[in-house]
C-alpha cells in the first residue's frame, strides 16, 4: 500500500469529524451580551473595570500567582479547621461561615468583584479560565514565559500560545497583557476561547491518527480506522474537542509512546526506545498523570532487548531511558526547577483533591465509569468487554493489554476516589482509545458474515454521530438569549422584586453556578451548609429565594423552599437532552420560600 492510499482514508476521517467539532465550539463564552445583564448602567465605564482588575490583582498578591500551590500549602499545614477549602482559594477575602450575606446597593463588596470577573471573563466551563490565566503570565518581550503553573504543562501551552500568537498575528483576534483590556470588550477575549478550543480538536485528531497506527500495528487497519471514527464521535470526544483543556493533546502523545513502546517490545533497537522516551516525556509534560507511562516503557524495554528483570546492567540502561524522558519534561517545563516551591505544593494539592485509595473495585468502577461517560453507554460496555477480552486476543493484542494494564490500575489508584464524577473521563481518555479499538475488533469477531459485521459497525456509528449531533445542538444551545442560563436571569430580573434576598449554594455567584443578572441589585446569601443542618438562628437568616443549578441543590432545601420556576430545556432536537460532561446549556432552578 503506498504512502497515498495509507493516508487518504486517516485524513478522509479527520476531515469528516472537524465538522462535528467545529458545530457549537463558541458555546458558553462572554460577550457583550451577558456583560449588559450582569452591569448596572453605572458600572460600565473605565473606572470599575479598574476596580475589577485591581481587586483580582489583589487576590493574587494575597495568594500567590499559583492558586493550587496555595491550596496545597494550606492543605498540607494543618489549618485552622474553620477555613474550608473556599476559603483556602479565596486567600482569607471569604468570611468564614456558612451563611454569608451581601447587601444590595453600588458598593460592591470586594468578593463579588470575583463574581463580575467570572462573568465578565470566564467561560461556562469551569476550568478554562486557569489556561488563560498561565497564558497572560507571560511577557514575550523579556523573554519571560514562565505560566506560574504547572497544572496544564510547556507541551500544550507553549504551543497553544504560539497558535494564538499566529491568530493574532492574522488578525482573528487581539493579544492583550492585561485584563482591563477583556473587561471592556468581553467579545475579543471570547475568539481566543474559540481558538484554544480549536487547538483541543486538533489534539482529537492527532489521537485519531495514533489510533489508526495502532491498529496498523495489530494487523487491522480497517479496525483502526472503524475504531477512530467510533472513538472521535464519542460524547466525551466531542466535548474535550469543545474545551480549551490539554487532554486531548495529552491522549495523543501517550498513544503515541504506546505505539512506540509496542514497536519497541515487538523488536528492539535504539531508535525506538528513544522515540518511546521521548514520547513519554512530553505526555508527561501535557498532563503529569501520563507518569503511569514509565510501566509501559519499561515492559517495553525488557521485552524488546531480551533483558533479565535481574541484571543490574539492563536496569541502569533503563534509567539512562528514564533520564531522557526526564530530560525532556524539564526541557518542556523549564520553570519547574526554579519554581520548585510551588511545583511541589501544586503537587500535593492535586494529592489531596484526588486522595488515592487501596481498594480495587472502586479502580474498576471508576474506570467502567469514565468508559460509559466518556464513550457513551454502548461503545462503552462494547469497549470495557473488548479491553478485558484483548487479554485472549492475538499476540499482539495481548501485548498491547500487558502494556496498557498498569497506565489502567495506576489511574484507578489516583482517580478512583472522584468515580462519581463523570467528567473523569478526561484523564482515562488514552484508555478510550485502546477500548474502542478492542471494541471493533470484539463486535467484528462476534458476528458472523461480513455483511452482518458491516452493518453492525454501520449501526454503532450512526448512533454515535447521532449522538455527537445532540451535543453539538446543546452547544449550539448554550448562546446569548438561548440558554437555561440566560432565560433563567431574563426571568428573574423580571419577576423577583430589586432587593429582594437570592441564596446560592456557592462561594459567590460564578458563570458556571448562576443566571446572569444584575446581582448588585439583590442581597445575596451564600449557603454553604447543608441546609438539613441549619440550627434556628441559621434558618431565620435564608432569604425569600434561592437559585441553584439543576441537580444541584443543597441538600434538605425542600423543608425552606418549593419550586416556582425550572429552566432546563434541552436542544430543540432533543428538549429532554441533559449533557452530563459538561457544563453547556446547564438548567437552573429557582425555589421560593414556604410561608
Amino acid at each position: 500500500m503506498g504512502m497515498l492510499e495509507r493516508t487518504r482514508r486517516p485524513l478522509l476521517l479527520t476531515i469528516a469529524l472537524s465538522a462535528f467539532y467545529l458545530l457549537g465550539i463558541g458555546w458558553g463564552l462572554p460577550g457583550a451580551e451577558r456583560a449588559d445583564r450582569v452591569l448596572a448602567p453605572d458600572q460600565r465605564q473605565e473606572s470599575f473595570y479598574r476596580a475589577l482588575e485591581a481587586n483580582r490583582a489583589a487576590l493574587y498578591a494575597r495568594i500567590g500567582l499559583n492558586p493550587m500551590a496555595n491550596y496545597g500549602r494550606w492543605a498540607s499545614s494543618g489549618a485552622d479547621p474553620r477555613r474550608d477549602p473556599q476559603y483556602a482559594f479565596s486567600g482569607g477575602f471569604v468570611p468564614p461561615g456558612a451563611i454569608r450575606a451581601y447587601p444590595a446597593g453600588s458598593k460592591v463588596p470586594p468578593i463579588l468583584m470575583h463574581s463580575y470577573s467570572s462573568f465578565l471573563l470566564r467561560s461556562v466551563d469551569g476550568d478554562e479560565h486557569a489556561v488563560i490565566n498561565s497564558l497572560s503570565r507571560f511577557h514575550p518581550r523579556r523573554l519571560d514565559f514562565n505560566p506560574h503553573s504547572f497544572q496544564y504543562g510547556g507541551p500544550y501551552l507553549y504551543p497553544l500560545a504560539g497558535f494564538l500568537a499566529a491568530a493574532h498575528a492574522a488578525g482573528a483576534l487581539r493579544l492583550v497583557p492585561e485584563a482591563l483590556y477583556y473587561y471592556a470588550h468581553p467579545g475579543e477575549l471570547a475568539r481566543i476561547y474559540v481558538a484554544g478550543r480549536i487547538f483541543s480538536f486538533l489534539g482529537v485528531l492527532v489521537c485519531l491518527w495514533a489510533m489508526v497506527l495502532i491498529g496498523r500495528r495489530l494487523g487491522d487497519e480497517a479496525g483502526g480506522l472503524w475504531a477512530a471514527l467510533f472513538f472521535g464521535l464519542a460524547p466525551g470526544v466531542v466535548a474535550l474537542a469543545h474545551i480549551m483543556k490539554p487532554h486531548a493533546w495529552a491522549a495523543a502523545w501517550g498513544l503515541l509512546c504506546l505505539h512506540a513502546c509496542l514497536r519497541c517490545a515487538e523488536s528492539p533497537g535504539r531508535g525506538r526506545m528513544a522515540l518511546a522516551a521521548v514520547f513519554a516525556g512530553v505526555a508527561v509534560g501535557t498532563a503529569r498523570y501520563n507518569w503511569v507511562l514509565a510501566f509501559p516503557c519499561a515492559i517495553a524495554f525488557f521485552k524488546g532487548s531480551g533483558s533479565s528483570p535481574r541484571d543490574p546492567r539492563a536496569w541502569a540502561r533503563l534509567l539512562g531511558w528514564g533520564a531522557v524522558a526526564g530530560a525532556v519534561f524539564f526541557a518542556a517545563n523549564p520553570y519547574a526547577i526554579p519554581d520548585w516551591g510551588d511545583f511541589v505544593a501544586e503537587s500535593r494539592g492535586f494529592s489531596h483533591w484526588y486522595a488515592p485509595t487501596p481498594r480495587p473495585w472502586l479502580w474498576a468502577a471508576g474506570f467502567a465509569d469514565a468508559l460509559i461517560s466518556g464513550l457513551g453507554p454502548v461503545l462503552g460496555l462494547l469497549g470495557l468487554g473488548g479491553f478485558f477480552m484483548a487479554a485472549r486476543g492475538s499476540r499482539e493484542d495481548r501485548l498491547l493489554f500487558f502494556l496498557a494494564l498498569p497506565v489502567l490500575l495506576l489511574k484507578g489508584v489516583m482517580f478512583a476516589t472522584h468515580r462519581a464524577d463523570p467528567g473523569n473521563y478526561r484523564a482515562y481518555l488514552l484508555e478510550m482509545g485502546l477500548a474502542a479499538l478492542w471494541a471493533v475488533r470484539w463486535l467484528r469477531e462476534a458476528i458472523a458474515g461480513a455483511s452482518r459485521r458491516r452493518a453492525a459497525l454501520a449501526a454503532l456509528a450512526l448512533l454515535l454521530a447521532g449522538e455527537a449531533v445532540l451535543y453539538d445542538a446543546n452547544f449550539l444551545a448554550d448562546r446569548p438569549g438561548r440558554s437555561n442560563a440566560f432565560a433563567a436571569g431574563d426571568w428573574a430580573a423580571k419577576n423577583i422584586p430589586r432587593a429582594a434576598g437570592l441564596g446560592f449554594a456557592t462561594m459567590l455567584p460564578l458563570v458556571d453556578q448562576f443566571p446572569p443578572l444584575r446581582f448588585s441589585e439583590y442581597e445575596l446569601v451564600s449557603v454553604t451548609k447543608p441546609l438539613a443542618e441549619l440550627d434556628a438562628g441559621e434558618a431565620s437568616r435564608l432569604p425569600p429565594y434561592f437559585i441553584c443549578r439543576g441537580g444541584g441543590c443543597p441538600p434538605g432545601i425542600a423543608r425552606y423552599y418549593e419550586a416556582l420556576k425550572a429552566f432546563d430545556r434541552g436542544p430543540a432536537l432533543w428538549p429532554s437532552f441533559r449533557d452530563p460532561v459538561t457544563a453547556a446549556n446547564f438548567p437552573i432552578e429557582i425555589l421560593r420560600r414556604k410561608s
